[in-house]
């Protein structure tokens, strides 16, 4: 785990498209065929079968208690779903089963123990960096997703909206608002780019980010219970990939060509 905070690089040398929300639990659902979210029981919740399995899910809710290893799994079965060629190369990857309490049968989990792999991650090292030039989804850099945070670069006060903390419950579940929870994804105030709404930039769910320095991942934010410095543009944050947290899921992105 850590903290910290630096200074937004205000430029990115690449189109991206980004996700307007978080991925959901219907998202991921639909494309993976399991649910490993935590707050799958809800006043939403909703059941499914899926490949002849019972499944759980409040559809709306963002998806979490994943790995950062499952997102990137999930990001090439977008793709492909939708004839992209994968952002990812996960070929030398081996995966292992988990079993999940309440789970019958053992659900896969991106959790990586090759030594090679989960060793200090160079710059440019693949697993650190997707082809930023492919076409697949992938997870945003943190300077995506800063870029993000500050409205493509336009802002640079606390928190996208400005610098009041009083106003962050019109664009943020977090600790003061949330009851200890997700809530479904764009429901409060979105951060507007170019005539796009984009929801959950803050709170809810924090996200991973495809940029690791040395065994951790960085993210944005401290999702549902995070307390209002963990929200700021600029804050840093990052955790152990191969663990799952109930307030961290994703959003992908693709570069624009």
């Amino acid at each position: 785990k850590g903290s910290g905070s630096y200074k937004a690089v205000a430029e990115i040398p690449h189109a991206f498209l980004a996700m307007s929300t978080p991925v959901t639990q219907k998202m991921w659902v639909d494309v993976m065929g399991y649910n490993p979210s935590y707050f799958k029981e809800g006043p939403s919740s909703k059941k499914t079968i899926v490949g002849g399995k019972l499944i759980v899910l409040q559809p709306d809710h963002p998806v979490e208690n994943l790995t950062w290893w499952s997102a990137l799994v999930f990001a090439n079965a977008l793709s492909a779903k939708y004839g992209l060629v994968p952002a990812y190369d996960l070929d030398e990857i081996v995966f292992k089963h988990i079993h999940s309490v309440g789970t019958p049968k053992p659900i896969l989990d991106a959790t990586i123990f090759s030594d090679a792999a989960m060793g200090n991650l160079e710059a440019n090292d693949p697993y650190l960096l997707p082809k930023l030039n492919g076409e697949g989804f992938r997870l945003p850099t943190e300077l995506e997703q800063e870029y993000l945070l500050r409205a493509a670069g336009k802002f640079d006060t606390q928190y996208h909206f400005g610098d009041s903390e009083s106003q962050l419950d019109h664009y943020a579940w977090y600790a003061k608002n949330s009851e200890g929870t997700t809530h479904p994804v764009a429901e409060l105030n979105p951060i507007v780019i170019d005539g796009n709404s984009f929801f959950d930039v803050i709170g809810n769910v924090g996200e991973w980010s495809s940029s690791k320095p040395a065994s951790s991942v960085y993210l944005k934010g401290t999702g549902w219970r995070g307390q209002a410095d963990s929200l700021k543009s600029e804050r840093r944050n990052s955790e152990v990939p191969q663990r799952r947290y109930n307030y961290i899921g994703f959003r992908l992105v693709r570069t624009l060509k």
